[in-house]
């Protein structure tokens, strides 16, 4: 929840979500490296979501996501996970 006042007042956060160095192959457009939207939220709305859906197989780029919320020029919150494919994850269970 986003908390301040006044009660019903907005706030526009930006969210950047940063691909693994390899960037994603879109089969249609071409090569993304980052995508960022801005949304307008109120101010004691519940929880947000923030994050990436995975909609289609080419938006499955291995390696290190980062996903950053920006109010203004001030990052508040980054989160970064590893997206491991089926294949590296079926190698890596198989060592020993």
């Amino acid at each position: 929840t986003i908390s301040g006042t006044p009660y019903d007042g907005r706030v526009t956060i930006k969210q950047v979500t940063i691909y693994p160095p390899a960037g994603v192959t879109n089969p249609k457009t071409g090569l993304l490296f980052t995508n960022s939207f801005s949304t307008v939220y109120r101010v004691g709305m519940p929880p947000i979501f923030a994050g990436y859906d995975i909609d289609a197989p080419w938006e499955m780029a291995p390696g290190v996501w980062t996903i950053q919320l920006w109010i203004g020029d001030q990052k508040f919150a980054e989160q970064s996970f590893n997206l491991v494919s089926k294949e590296d994850d079926a190698q890596d269970s198989s060592r020993p």
